[in-house]
């Protein structure tokens, strides 16, 4: 397939329904870290009694992680995922709330504007988010004294790769600390337990 042939598949496709890029399975394989998300969860989980997984999506990488907490809830805010999250959760019992964990993440500084989450003080023990935006505050507010935050999230150097292969300039500088900084988090009155990161690159495939 030509370089034209592609350009006009690509813009044919509704991105905004085609959610998880599934157009580019064997085009494209993204980087690794070196830890495994279901294994770092599984212990907590076992431990849990309430637990919330923000920015579920389709609900995929949260039913690969059961047996869940007797109380398990989900939300996403993403129209097109709905449908998938409901077919993937309610069959294992999770409750699925269609909320916005953030408009985008933020420092941990007060901000009477910010949009909150539809949930009560100290209604979760562990409060799980893999790329999903989130405020410290309110992750802080629904988790009870003594629970427990998780986040995997995507660096500010995430596009680096890809820029890379069209001869464009980086976003950010090689180096760029950890983000988000470790001094988000975590939520107030806490400690943090342990943070890592992790370089990886993208890269396209020879299939066209």
């Amino acid at each position: 397939m030509d370089f034209e042939a592609l350009l006009r598949k690509g813009t044919s496709l509704d991105v905004e329904a085609f959610w998880g890029a599934g157009f580019l399975a064997d085009r494209y394989r993204p980087g690794g870290v070196s830890w495994d998300w279901g294994a770092e969860l599984r212990p907590l989980l076992g431990t849990a009694d309430r637990m919330l997984d923000m920015g579920t999506g389709e609900g995929g990488v949260l039913a690969s992680l059961a047996p869940l907490p007797p109380v398990a809830v989900a939300c996403e805010e993403w129209a097109p995922t709905i449908p998938a999250a409901v077919r993937t959760l309610r069959p294992i019992g999770v409750h699925l709330v269609r909320a916005l964990g953030s408009v985008d993440n933020v420092s941990a500084n007060p901000a009477p504007s910010r949009r909150g989450l539809p949930f009560a003080d100290g209604a979760f023990d562990l409060v799980i988010d893999r790329h999903e935006a989130f405020d410290p505050a309110e992750v802080g507010r629904i988790t009870r004294s003594g629970g427990t935050f998780v986040t995997q999230q995507v660096g500010s150097d995430e596009a680096a790769s890809v820029r890379a292969l069209f001869d464009l300039p980086l976003d950010q500088p090689p180096g760029t600390p950890m983000w988000p900084p470790r001094s988000w988090l975590p939520p107030a009155g806490a400690s943090t337990t342990y943070a890592r990161s992790a370089c990886s690159a993208s890269s396209p495939t020879s299939q066209p």
